[in-house]
């Protein structure tokens, strides 16, 4: 998924226009690990990224296959 990646880029710029303008999912899912783009920003220690996920609907209580949530 673009946003996923755009998230590994730190790029949340791109990461808000995809959401607001273009109706992305924020909530969306990696199909490996189940991962969400707030995950993998809290992850990072990209907590700028992680704040607009969050301001944007970003939803911290989903967990990735292991079962750990960004508030972990």
């Amino acid at each position: 998924e673009r946003m996923l990646e755009a998230v590994q880029r730190e790029d949340w710029e791109w990461v808000e226009l995809e959401v607001k303008e273009r109706g992305a999912n924020v909530n969306a899912r990696q199909k490996s690990n189940k991962q969400t783009a707030l995950m993998t920003a809290c992850l990072k220690g990209d907590l700028k990224t992680a704040k607009k996920l969050v301001e944007l609907g970003g939803d911290p209580t989903i967990a990735e296959q292991g079962g750990y949530t960004p508030m972990h």
